[in-house]
C-alpha cells in the first residue's frame, strides 16, 4: 500500500512538470493580507478625512512567521438582548493589542468594549479576534454606517455594538447610509470612553 502511494505520488509530479513545461517558479504564490490603509493618526475619536481614500497593502514583516496567525476563541452571545438580523448580538470582550489589531477600544460605563478606533495597519481579521467577535457580526453592525468592517482605514470608529448601528461607525472620516439589518434592535445614543 506504501509503494502504491509513493508511486502515485511521483506519476503525479512528473505529470504535473509535464504540464508545467518551461515554469521555473515552483515556490507557492506569497499570500496577501486584506488591504488597511494609514492615514494620520489623530487625537479626536472623530477624525478628519484624508484627502486621498486609497487603501494600500498591510507591509508585514519578514520575520512575522506565526505571530500573524489569528487565535480562535467563541463570541460570547446574549441571551437577554434582541437580535439583529436573526442573529443573538455578541458581546466584545477585549484581549489584548496584538499585531494587527492596536487601535484603541472604546468602552461603555461597564467596561465592554462597544466601539473601536483603527490604527494603522490594523487587519479585520485579527480585530475580530482580540475582541472575540465574529468577523459576520463585525461586518453586519458596521454595514448600515462604513458598508462593513473589510476596508480600514486609520481612526475609522469600528461599532461593536447592535445598539448602536446607527450612531456609530465611520470610514474614512465619512458616514455612509447603506440598508438597515432587519430586524434591528432599539437603538441609542452611544456612551463610551477611550481604554
Amino acid at each position: 500500500m506504501r509503494r502504491r502511494r509513493f508511486v502515485w505520488a511521483v506519476l503525479a509530479a512528473a505529470v504535473g512538470t509535464a504540464i508545467l513545461g518551461g515554469c521555473t517558479n515552483t515556490q507557492a504564490p506569497t499570500p496577501t493580507l486584506t488591504p488597511t490603509a494609514s492615514s494620520p493618526s489623530t487625537s479626536s475619536i472623530s477624525p478628519s478625512p484624508s484627502p486621498t481614500p486609497s487603501p494600500t497593502k498591510t507591509v508585514v514583516p519578514d520575520n512575522a512567521g506565526d505571530v500573524l496567525e489569528p487565535m480562535s476563541c467563541t463570541p460570547l452571545r446574549s441571551d437577554d438582548k434582541p437580535k439583529i438580523s436573526g442573529e443573538r448580538q455578541q458581546i466584545a470582550v477585549d484581549n489584548g493589542p496584538r499585531v494587527g489589531a492596536t487601535g484603541q477600544a472604546l468602552l461603555d460605563p461597564d467596561g465592554t468594549p462597544v466601539a473601536y478606533v483603527v490604527a494603522a495597519d490594523d487587519i479585520p481579521d485579527f480585530i475580530s479576534d482580540r475582541f472575540c467577535v465574529g468577523l459576520a457580526y463585525l461586518n453586519n453592525v458596521n454595514g448600515p454606517r462604513r458598508g462593513g468592517a473589510m476596508v480600514l482605514y486609520a481612526g475609522d470608529i469600528l461599532n461593536f455594538d447592535a445598539e448602536t448601528v446607527t450612531t456609530v461607525g465611520d470610514i474614512n472620516g465619512d458616514v455612509e447610509d447603506y440598508p438597515l439589518p432587519a430586524p434591528l434592535p432599539p437603538q441609542h445614543a452611544p456612551e463610551f470612553t477611550l481604554q
